[in-house]
C-alpha cells in the first residue's frame, strides 16, 4: 500500500492529473491497489501477469505450484512432439525424468567446472527459470541433457540468472527483498514440524515441483516487520483497466487474471494462449496490438479479447 502511495507522489511530482502505468507481475498488485486508493486519478492502466489480490500466501503458492506444473507439461509435451525427445517417448515419461533427476541431485550434488556443486535448490531454479520465456527452452533442454549426463555447470549457471547472482557475487538484493515485500504484504507462515501435512495437497497440483512450494510456506516465520493494512480491491470508480493473463504463465496463472478482472469494477480481460510469464510483447500480435492502441489512442476493447 505505501509503495501504491510512493506511485502517486511520483504522479503528482510530475505534474500529471492521471497516471498513465504499464504493470506486470507483483507490479500488478500495485497498480490494483492504486486503483482502490486513487480511482480518479487511474489514467490508461494495463496489468498484464496479473496476481489475484485476494489470494492468500498458501493460495498463491498453490496456483503457482500448479501453475510452474502446466509449465513443464507444455515444455515436455513440446520436445515429445518435436520427435526423439532425450526425456522420454510420452510428457508422462519427461515429467517422471525431471522429477528423478531433481532425487538424484538431492541425494548427490552434481560437480561443475568451478568450486561449487549443483545442489537440488539450484537445481530447482535452473529448470524452472527458463520456464518464464519460451524462447529459452532451448537452454533447459541443454541443460537438462548435461545433468542427465553427470555434470551441472548449465543448470547452476540458468539458476544464477534467476538470482541475480554473478562471478563475483549477487548484483543486487532482489533474492532479499521478496520476502521483505511478499511478507509485509502476508506475514502468514506455516512451521516447518507443520509442512509435511501439506504435502498431498502441493503434490496434487505438482507432482513434479509441489513439494518445493510446500516448503515455501515457512518463509515469512519469524518475520518482524509491521504487516500492511488488509484492503480490499474493486477500483470502483477507475477508468477502464486492462488485465492481461497467459494461459500456460507458470509465475501468474491464468486463473489469477480471470479473478482480477473479475474484481476490478472497471477491468477488461486480455487472454493470450501462450507460454511463458506475461503476455505484452511476447510474440502475440493480437496481444501486442491490443495494448499498444489502449496506451496510444486509448481504444478500450468492448469486452473480452482472447489472442
Amino acid at each position: 500500500m505505501e509503495a501504491a502511495r510512493d506511485m502517486d507522489v511520483l504522479r503528482a511530482a510530475l505534474g500529471e492529473s492521471e497516471l498513465d502505468y504499464f504493470g506486470a507481475s507483483y507490479g500488478t498488485k500495485l497498480g490494483a491497489t492504486y486503483a482502490e486508493l486513487f480511482p480518479e486519478r487511474v489514467g490508461r492502466m494495463v496489468l498484464d501477469g496479473a496476481v489475484d489480490v485476494s489470494a492468500t500466501s498458501r493460495e498463491l503458492s498453490l496456483g503457482q505450484a500448479g501453475g510452474f506444473e502446466l509449465a513443464i507439461r507444455s515444455y515436455v509435451s513440446d520436445c515429445v512432439q518435436s520427435g526423439d525427445c532425450f526425456l522420454g517417448d510420452t510428457v508422462e515419461e519427461g515429467l517422471a525424468r525431471i522429477k528423478k533427476l531433481l532425487a538424484e541431485i538431492d541425494r548427490k550434488p552434481l560437480p561443475t567446472s568451478g568450486d561449487r556443486e549443483l545442489t537440488v535448490g539450484n537445481a530447482f531454479y535452473g529448470i524452472v527459470a527458463p520456464l518464464y520465456n519460451r524462447s529459452y527452452w532451448p537452454l533447459l533442454s541443454s541443460a537438462l541433457r548435461q545433468a542427465i549426463e553427470g555434470r551441472g555447470d548449465a543448470l547452476m549457471e540458468l539458476s544464477d540468472l534467476y538470482s541475480s547472482r554473478g562471478p563475483d557475487g549477487y548484483t543486487d538484493n532482489s533474492s532479499e527483498a521478496i520476502y521483505a515485500i511478499n511478507c509485509l504484504d502476508d506475514p502468514s507462515s506455516v512451521p516447518a514440524d507443520q509442512i509435511p501435512q501439506e504435502y498431498a495437497a502441493f503434490d496434487k497440483v505438482s507432482p513434479t515441483f509441489g513439494r518445493v512450494f510446500a516448503w515455501g510456506l515457512i518463509g515469512c516465520e519469524g518475520f518482524v516487520g509491521e504487516p500492511a493494512e488488509p484492503l480490499e480491491i474493486d477500483g470502483s470508480g477507475a477508468a477502464p483497466i486492462l488485465v492481461i493473463g497467459t494461459t500456460r504463465d507458470p509465475a501468474t496463472p491464468m486463473e489469477w487474471a480471470e479473478t482480477l478482472a473479475d474484481q476490478l469494477e472497471s477491468g477488461v480481460l486480455v487472454r493470450r494462449d501462450g507460454d511463458g510469464h506475461t503476455g505484452y510483447n511476447a510474440g502475440n500480435s493480437c496481444v501486442d496490438e491490443v495494448v499498444e492502441d489502449y496506451l496510444l489512442d486509448d481504444v478500450v476493447p468492448q469486452g473480452e479479447v482472447t489472442c
